[in-house]
């Protein structure tokens, strides 16, 4: 039977070029030296024995190779009498090099199985694409897999309990983080800070605390943090698309430890003492979630947010400097659960709000009590008996209120800017900005009772009437 020649031609290209696209060298300790320059294909397979003198030259590889298999490898121990590798004369075994494929062009690297920790900036700054960290690891030390442009996977293994500070910081093309097998406790200072595509994290429970900003400009919009008890200052801060988190109730947390995350709308949990700069800058976050299971509110804890309503937990005792600064959309604020007990402020808790515009709605036995206080006093102070109205005459001062049938007749010397309706129970029924100086209002489809309770604001001048139907 004679072969078809073009057919054999083909077959035997094929194998030539299956055996330049895969290199497969058995090693002994320091020979790696020898077979690089036998080394033709992208795919280099390494079996045997190697040190800390082959590893050394992982950076130094031909070009042309992408992928590296050292799975079939042990790493021996290495010593020398005179300081070779980053002033360093002994290798333990299975310990690998500091930085020994920093700024490498692999994409793919299948690590010796023996190994029981990856060292400081190891991959830094490396072309790899995904990593299969394996078992046995249990430290991935500072900056391990720093700056790797193009790492998209990693899978960690059960055995590891330590991450190194930027260990895989600004890695944007991560997209997932599963360390829910792991044993670690610590998810330390900018660990997944600048990864920007990275939208999962999963944490094991034995993580108890978090560092400063580690996973700040990363693309989490949730996270589970029910087991964590401590939050270094801006643990959590910077994360743009953060927009729900749950904490537990004992959580101790640092200033700033959710601060600058302006999709953040809701957290589950809340914190006894509420660190200075806690949730500043967090625009859509409702502050009323954190004040209600708040004791002491911290400086600037809820600058910068978009509240029109606060509702005081009964628990509150103090609030910082500057705790609602800019709450320039605020016209309400509960604090009847508080009752008699009213916190203590400074003279800046309440920078940026204009009080005298705010309704601060107490309990009627406790109404006293507020409206004396010299900070809150300046509050509209409303409860259910005291509306912040009192029995004026309609005819007197500069503001004329009167109501003849159904038709409330308001004039007054300058535009008026607030027109309240409120009926005896304190219930706001009517609310009006008229913009005019002059207005009848027909009344005929309010449900008012017998007793109109009215409040005018006309530039600086006010006037409270109640007035009989």
């Amino acid at each position: 039977m004679k072969l078809n020649i073009r057919n054999s031609f083909l077959i035997a290209a094929a194998l030539c070029s299956a055996g330049a696209a895969a290199d497969d060298f058995n090693v002994t300790p320091g020979g790696l030296q020898d077979i690089l320059g036998s080394v033709s294909g992208p795919q280099l397979t390494l079996a045997g024995e190697i040190d800390a003198r082959d590893l050394s030259l992982m950076r130094s590889l031909p070009e042309g190779v992408t992928s590296l298999d050292l799975s079939a490898t042990s790493v021996k121990s290495f010593s020398s009498k005179t300081p070779e590798f980053f002033g360093r004369t002994f290798f333990a075994d299975n310990e690998l090099p500091e930085y020994c494929f920093f700024a490498s062009g692999l994409s793919k690297v299948v690590l010796p199985a023996g190994i029981v920790r990856i060292p400081q900036a190891t991959f830094a700054g490396a072309a790899v694409t995904e990593i299969v960290i394996p078992e046995g690891v249990t430290e991935i030390g500072d900056y391990a897999f720093y700056d790797c442009k193009n790492l998209r996977s990693v899978s960690f293994p059960s055995s590891l309990k330590k991450i190194g500070r930027s260990a895989f910081a600004n890695c944007p093309s991560l997209v997932d983080a599963d360390l829910s097998a792991t044993l670690l406790t610590l998810i330390p200072d900018n660990a997944f800070a600048g990864d920007a595509s990275l939208k999962t994290m999963t944490l094991p429970a034995s993580v108890t605390e978090i560092g400063r900003e580690a996973f700040r400009g990363t693309a989490i919009q949730l996270l589970s943090l029910d087991g964590v008890e401590t939050l270094q200052p801006y643990a959590l801060s910077g994360m743009h698309q953060l927009k729900a988190i749950s904490i537990n109730g004992v959580v101790k947390a640092g200033e700033g430890a959710l601060m600058d995350n302006p999709n953040l709308i809701t957290i589950s949990g809340s914190l006894d003492n509420v660190p200075d700069l806690f949730a500043a800058n967090c625009g859509m976050l409702d502050p009323s979630i954190v004040l209600a299971g708040a004791q002491n509110v911290g400086d600037y804890a809820l600058a910068n947010s978009s509240a029109s309503e606060l509702v005081l937990g009964s628990g509150i005792t103090s609030l910082g400097a500057g705790v609602f600064l800019n709450l320039s959309s605020l016209d309400k604020i509960e604090a009847q659960d508080l009752r008699d007990n009213i916190p203590a402020v400074t003279a800046d808790t309440f920078a940026g709000i204009d009080r005298p515009s705010v309704k601060l709605h107490v309990s009627d036995d406790a109404y006293e009590a507020w409206k004396a206080d010299p900070e809150w006093g300046q509050f509209q102070v409303v409860s259910d008996i005291h509306t912040g109205v009192d029995d004026a005459v309609a005819e007197a001062d500069d503001i004329l209120v009167r109501l003849n049938g159904e038709v409330l007749t308001v004039v007054a010397p300058e535009p008026i800017t607030s027109l309240d309706i409120f009926s005896l129970d304190g219930r706001l029924l009517y609310a009006t900005t008229p913009g005019t100086s002059a207005l009848n209002l027909d009344l005929s489809g309010v449900e008012t009772g017998d007793v109109l309770l009215v409040s005018v604001i006309a530039g600086d001048s006010r006037k409270a009437a109640k007035l009989m139907r």
